[in-house]
């Protein structure tokens, strides 16, 4: 019973007797909650990567305005880093991979990337003749760029381009 009433924070000087019917009493009204209310219906939180530093398991400072996420069924998760014109890529635990995919507008160097997307028709969209893009990104500048490693490792390609229709 000693353990019980440090748990319940009981005073020390209530008789045995009742603190052996108050715990009867908060148990019964512990067992008598709905299940919607028991603590198997929570959820744990946990920030795995992060900008902020010590927010989370892990730091990486090109992490900022992630609009997008994608991955193939064993690929690291790819972000669409709107902030940064990047595309940074991370393990299922939160570790950084330390590719990053630069991501072109239409009308400037780097475009503000909005979405990506595993393409898993490859040949449908092609960074270059006979090369699928493996993962699509599109921006706010109204382009669709297409990355495979074997034409840039580091550059997205612009395939479609509608930045002069005022898309951005």
């Amino acid at each position: 019973m000693a353990s019980l009433n440090y748990i319940l924070n009981l005073p020390s000087g209530i008789p045995m007797k009742t603190n052996t019917c108050f715990h009867t009493l908060w148990l019964s009204l512990l067992a008598a909650l709905p299940i919607s209310l028991r603590a198997n219906n929570a959820c744990l939180m946990r920030n795995l990567v992060s900008d902020i530093p010590n927010l989370a398991d892990y730091a990486d400072a090109s992490l900022k305005g992630a609009w997008g996420i994608s991955e193939s069924g064993g690929s690291p998760s790819w972000i669409a880093d709107a902030a940064t014109s990047l595309s940074t890529l991370y393990s299922s635990s939160g570790s950084v991979i330390p590719l990053k995919v630069t991501i072109p507008g239409g009308t400037t160097a780097q475009g503000i990337p909005t979405g990506t997307l595993f393409n898993f028709d490859s040949p449908a969209f092609a960074s270059a003749a006979g090369k699928p893009a493996f993962f699509l990104f599109d921006t706010l500048d109204g382009t669709i760029s297409g990355w495979n490693p074997q034409v840039d490792g580091m550059h997205a390609i612009v395939k479609v381009n509608n930045s002069s229709a005022g898309a951005g």
